[in-house]
């Protein structure tokens, strides 16, 4: 019985180690915090099922909290959307009130911040399912590299390019 006790005891404090090693180096590092702005733009784009214009709203506002002042995403080759965060945020409005439903899956996300820790690269290989209105239905599966950087404390994208397959 008492063994069983120490080892329920070890057990337990193996596992708060572990917990505290990963929030020291993935949660607060700079890598963990971009790797958050990634999961926080996945979740604002996700949609499951038609939304109020409240909601689409809030949500573009929720955008010009991730992205820098000046943008540029380029979504496919030849097919580009530069600007500030606003212009961002109303290029997605656009576009969202097209869609009934998102979901993106983030298959892997490398981060590479640079020396002075003012700046940073990665690349995440995600998977996108999209129904539109109507149920036209697409899906994509698309290699990307973001520039980031930071800005009072936040990391911001100010860059997104697609790789594309050699």
């Amino acid at each position: 019985m008492m063994f069983e006790k120490n080892k329920v005891t070890l057990v337990f404090v193996a596992a708060l180690i572990l917990l505290a090693v990963w929030f020291f180096f993935f949660r607060g590092s700079d890598e963990g915090a971009i790797r958050g702005q990634l999961d926080k733009l996945v979740e604002v784009v996700e949609k499951d099922a038609p939304v109020s214009t409240f909601e689409a709203l809030s949500r573009s506002r929720q955008l010009t909290k991730i992205f820098a002042k000046k943008t540029h995403i380029e979504y496919y080759q030849a097919r580009q959307l530069s600007g500030d965060s606003d212009t961002i945020a109303s290029a997605f409005l656009s576009v969202w009130g097209q869609i009934d439903k998102v979901a993106i899956r983030v298959h892997s996300h490398s981060v590479e911040v640079t020396e002075s820790g003012l700046e940073a690269e990665s690349v995440f290989k995600a998977t996108c399912n999209v129904v539109m209105n109507g149920s036209e239905q697409m899906g994509d599966t698309m290699e990307c590299r973001v520039n980031w950087i930071k800005v009072e404390g936040d990391w911001l994208i100010e860059q997104i390019v697609p790789l594309l397959a050699q």
